[in-house]
Order: structure tokens, then C-alpha cells, then sequence
């Protein structure tokens, strides 16, 4: 698993329900917003537009005026009609005043509006944003690249905040730990090799220490385990499996024999190198997952053991 990647997706209805809703108001914010952007630039439009037609009647009151004017020495126009012409043009003239006043009232309140609106809006995406994190809070990530060990919870099952959910473990950090026999440490050494056997895998490890601390007749030794095993324990995972153990100078080995096991003993057949035969009970020592230790009277190098065994004698033969 990689670090952010999705570990545990919970649920909680009171976030989910407000994370809807938060939607629903924005949408709303949104659409409110929308409309009132087109009925202030419908209304800007409209007043635009009596603004223009305000002023070209006023040009046109005023071209009449100055025609009246001129020829006002001619007796065409009567008196009358030239001060009605220019009561005309004032009246024209103050009401595009006015019109251009209301235009500019109009989009000042306009503008005050479609700022309500947008504030609306940027609450309403916040809320949404702070409600849509309520939620993805609910997702639980990895906080670091790991092996998940552990899942804490089922699904369906109330969590309160803080509780453990699950564990996520880094193979470089972990370790097995074998307790082995005091009697069986002769020979381990850091770096020594190691073979586990994890649900009929077969995993090799190495030595990485040795605790001197002997509790009921066990030492601990840590393995670690490298890459290219792919593999990483588990807590509290139970193991089981040996230690190799070099040869130690002086001590004769044989080849590791089925069935039997380091730190016991059997009667065997020995076949000496001189052609003779005795049978003796033999003692095995340390053993490594190729080789075991072997303990016997005048037994050397080259001899062979038939075990006493309920086997074919072919099959438990060994040279030394």
C-alpha cells in the first residue's frame, strides 16, 4: 500500500446529509444569482434605452426651438407657440436628467445586489467545501507506504473518534522473534541464516540479534527478512523455524535427516570406514535447515548411519 491510498471509507449520516445539502444551497445560491445578473441587465438595458429616447426628443424639441427662433421676426410662429416650444426643450432637458439619475441609481443598486449574490454564492461554496471535508475526513488513508497487518473493524461497526482502526506496518521495521533453547544457541551468530515456515511457505530470514536473557529455558533471536523475500510478519503472527548454525571446528555434521529433529537422540546402525558395524545410541546437536550435529562413540569422518527407524534402510543412510 502506498501513502494516501484508501485504507478504510466510513460513514456518517449527519455529514452525508449536510454535505447534500450544502449542494442543494449552492445550486439555489447559484441559480438566485443567475437571475438576478439578468433582471439587472434587463433593467440597465431598459432604462438604457428610455435614456436615448429621452434625449433624441429633447434634440428634436430643440431643433424646433431654434427654427421657431429664426424666424420669429416673420410673424410665422405666434408668440405662443415659441414659449411652448421652449417650456418643451426645459421639460425634455430635466427629464433626461432624470432618466440618466435613475440609470445611474439602478446600476449602483444593481451592482449592490449582484455583490450580495456573489457573497451568497462564495458562502455557500465554502460551506459546501467545509461539509465535502467532513465527509472525505471519513476516508481513512495511509499515512505512510506499508503492509496492512490488520483490520481493527467490521463493516456496520460505530467508531468513536480516536479509536484504532487498523495497522499498517513497514517490512523494513519489523521483525520475528524465535524463542529457541538455551542449549541450541551454540553457534548463532548475527547474520546467521534462517528458514520459517509461515502457513507452509518456507521464508528465509537472518540473525539480527541475540538476547542473552534466558526465560524458562528460551533465548529470543530477532530475524529480519530481506526485500527479495517479499514477505512481512505480522503482529503477533505465530512462526516457526530454524537457525543455521555454522560448523563449529571439531564437531562432525551429516546431511539433515527427515524426521529428525536438533537436541535429540536414537539408536543407530554405525558402519565404519574399516567395514565394521556397532549399533550405539547417537546424539543430535545443533542442527541448520542442510545439516544437524552429530554425537557419538568413535564415530569419524566418512561413516555411515542406518537409523533404527520404522523406514526402508536405503532411505536412512548418511555419511558423515
Amino acid at each position: 500500500m502506498h501513502k494516501g491510498d484508501l485504507l478504510i471509507a466510513l460513514t456518517d449520516s449527519t455529514s452525508e446529509k449536510l454535505l447534500i445539502e450544502s449542494k442543494l444551497k449552492l445550486q439555489s445560491a447559484e441559480a438566485d444569482l443567475a437571475a438576478l445578473e439578468f433582471q439587472s441587465k434587463t433593467q440597465n438595458d431598459r432604462q438604457i434605452e428610455n435614456v436615448l429616447d429621452v434625449q433624441a426628443d429633447l434634440e428634436i424639441a430643440k431643433h424646433e426651438l431654434e427654427a421657431k427662433q429664426s424666424l420669429d421676426g416673420q410673424h410665422i410662429f405666434s408668440r405662443f407657440d415659441l414659449a411652448r416650444s421652449q417650456v418643451t426643450v426645459e421639460k425634455m432637458s430635466r427629464k433626461l436628467e432624470l432618466e440618466k439619475k435613475a440609470l445611474e441609481d439602478m446600476q449602483r443598486i444593481s451592482a449592490v445586489q449582484v455583490a450580495l449574490g456573489n457573497k451568497a454564492v462564495d458562502m455557500a461554496r465554502r460551506n459546501l467545501a467545509d461539509a465535502d471535508t467532513a465527509v472525505q475526513s471519513l476516508n481513512v488513508l495511509a499515512t505512510a507506504p506499508g503492509v496492512v497487518q490488520e483490520i481493527l473493524i467490521s463493516p456496520g461497526e460505530f467508531v468513536a473518534e480516536g479509536e484504532k482502526l487498523a495497522t499498517i506496518a513497514d517490512p523494513d521495521t519489523l521483525v520475528a522473534t524465535l524463542r529457541v533453547s538455551q542449549n541450541s544457541t551454540e553457534g548463532i551468530v548475527l547474520g546467521s541464516s534462517a528458514v520459517l515456515n509461515v502457513n507452509g511457505r518456507q521464508v528465509r530470514a537472518k540473525v539480527i540479534n541475540l538476547n542473552p536473557r534466558v526465560l524458562d529455558g528460551l533465548v529470543s533471536v530477532d530475524l529480519d527478512f530481506p526485500a527479495s523475500e517479499g514477505f512481512a510478519p505480522k503482529p503477533n503472527e505465530a512462526l516457526t523455524g530454524e537457525i543455521a548454525v555454522d560448523r563449529q571446528p571439531g564437531k562432525l555434521y551429516v546431511t539433515r535427516i527427515p524426521g529428525v529433529d536438533p537436541n535429540t537422540s536414537g539408536y543407530a546402525q554405525v558402519v565404519h570406514l574399516n567395514g565394521t558395524i556397532e549399533r550405539q545410541l547417537v546424539h543430535f546437536g545443533t542442527g541448520s535447515p542442510d545439516t544437524v550435529e552429530i554425537q557419538g562413540t568413535g564415530i569419524t569422518v566418512g561413516d555411515k548411519l542406518i537409523l533404527e527407524k520404522p523406514k526402508p534402510v536405503a532411505d536412512s543412510a548418511h555419511s558423515l
